[in-house]
């Protein structure tokens, strides 16, 4: 459909907006984002895109209902040709309101920083009030979520997790958010959603609010990667290519077809990575060979023959980094970790960080130190990861609010150095 240019007055949005639980994601394409919004009540669903809040350009949204969610939508915005740094405005409307302009930046100017953590909920939410001030601050530009989301998004009629993408629309609106599924966002009895079937979501009746909350990452960044699917996708953002995978089709509505069809784009998706373009090769998931074995007798050999640098998971409620570590043959790198363990140089093998604190009402688990682990806490908090070039990427893990017995000043730094 042909974008129709659109003149608006700003006295035209209301003063209080209807429209909730703004999210963008990225769609593997620079310079386009895609955005999921919810509307209250019926109506056609738009958004609008500009790059100087004076012309605005409407593009038209799909939308399917959700009865306890609301009338939910997704959309492309197109800032494509932007120069880097750049600011671009977009709002979206539905129902027959519309929602505030916000600004963002479809493609930044210097190496991108990520926020990365998984085991975000409603109750305990510690890094929430951090998050929204820091995406403000310009300490971050996009976040990557590793699973487990609201706690439940489910919970109570869709209550908590309406409530939970709320909160997290303070960022989420102007800093992409690339998902990952969790544990917790399994539904077996979530009510079927027909359109989520109808467009080729694999495995509908489970994982159900995770897939219509997600849908704008299906229709964009897993169509372009050839999943039109949120449960496994990847895209490349900078000098990063990153793969995203779930371990809980092992455990819940276990379906061998689905199974089969991830590790088949798993293996075709890593053997066609372009190095040269993106040095880099990050996977994220909710869990690791320690939390889910039988899934990662499939991953790790995967994982291993295709180089992946990093491994991202959460689940459990504790921070640990550790060392470079073979999973297949149970060796160390410990030639490539600096003697106090802040630089891992021409590792041979993929670094695992779980970074599972950012607060849920479950509360923080005890770290304890055991081989291949480095370091670990668990106090609260999330990390920041940085490819800065084909040679140099650094990860930082910052303390929010402190727990038990951990101190409250925790942090952990660690630099990856390719020469070769």
């Amino acid at each position: 459909m042909k974008a129709v240019l659109a003149f608006l007055s700003l006295a035209l949005l209301p003063a209080v907006a209807k429209i909730e639980q703004i999210h963008i994601s990225y769609t593997g394409v620079q310079g386009e984002l895609a955005v999921d919004f919810v509307a209250t009540s019926a109506g056609s669903a738009q958004a609008y895109t500009s790059l100087d809040k004076s012309t605005w350009r409407s593009v038209p949204a799909t939308q399917f209902h959700a009865l306890t969610i609301g009338y939910m939508s997704q959309a492309l915005l197109d800032f494509k040709g932007i120069s880097a740094g750049s600011p671009a405005f977009y709002f979206v409307s539905g129902g027959g309101d519309n929602s505030t302009i916000f600004e963002v930046t479809p493609i930044v100017s210097r190496p991108e920083v990520f926020a990365v953590y998984g085991d975000f909920g409603l109750a305990n939410d510690v890094c929430m009030d951090n998050l929204v001030a820091e995406a403000a601050k310009g300490t971050f530009d996009s976040v990557l979520h590793v699973g487990d989301w609201a706690y439940n998004f489910d919970d109570d009629l869709s209550a908590v997790g309406n409530q939970f993408m709320n909160l997290v629309q303070g960022y989420a609106a102007t800093h992409p958010v690339m998902p990952a599924e969790g544990n917790h966002e399994r539904c077996s009895a979530c009510p079927e959603i027909p359109e989520l079937s109808a467009q080729g979501e694999p495995n509908e009746h489970n994982f159900t609010e995770y897939k219509a909350r997600m849908h704008a990452t299906a229709l964009f960044a897993g169509k372009n990667a050839g999943t039109n699917t949120a449960r496994y996708y990847s895209f490349n953002q900078g000098l990063t290519h990153f793969i995203v995978f779930t371990a809980e089709a092992y455990l819940y509505a276990r379906d061998a077809t689905f199974i089969a069809n991830q590790l088949r784009f798993m293996k075709a998706d890593l053997a066609a990575v372009d190095r040269k373009a993106t040095p880099w090769v990050v996977a994220l998931a909710h869990k690791d060979w320690t939390m889910e074995a039988e899934a990662f007798g499939d991953f790790s050999p995967i994982l291993q023959d295709a180089k992946v640098d990093i491994l991202f998971v959460g689940h459990v409620h504790y921070y640990n980094r550790f060392l470079p570590y073979d999973v297949v043959t149970k060796e160390i790198d410990q030639a490539s970790v600096s003697a106090d363990g802040s630089t891992y140089t021409n590792p041979k093998y993929m670094t695992v960080i779980v970074t599972g604190a950012s607060g849920d009402h479950e509360k923080d688990d005890k770290y304890t130190k055991i081989s291949p682990s480095f370091t670990g806490s668990e106090n609260y908090g999330y990390g920041l990861y940085v490819a800065h070039n084909a040679s140099y990427a650094t990860w930082d893990y910052k303390t929010v609010k402190a727990d038990g017995a951990g101190p409250a000043n925790y942090a952990d730094s660690l630099k990856w150095i390719k020469t070769a």
